[in-house]
């Protein structure tokens, strides 16, 4: 997704990301899972983590956070 975004904007940096925020897990996915993918500079960095259990919008909020944090130390990083 993150590659695509890439190609078809043709922007320096894309993030796509799927995870659960509940209510109910699924058989092999617990609520507060996230994946998402940064790519900056041509180079992808992939990222799976459990989040702490919440409400729906307590997830949904933790997971954007979360993705601002990791690009903000990616950016820091290479620059």
């Amino acid at each position: 997704m993150a590659l695509g975004l890439m190609q078809k904007f043709n922007v320096d940096i894309a993030v796509a990301c799927s995870g659960l925020a509940g209510p109910d897990a699924l058989e092999n996915q617990a609520v507060g899972s996230l994946f998402f993918c940064v790519i900056v500079a041509n180079k992808a960095y992939d990222f799976e983590t459990k989040l702490p259990a919440g409400s729906r919008n307590e997830l949904r909020q933790l997971f954007v956070q979360k993705i601002l944090q990791t690009v903000e130390h990616i950016l820091s990083e290479i620059s």
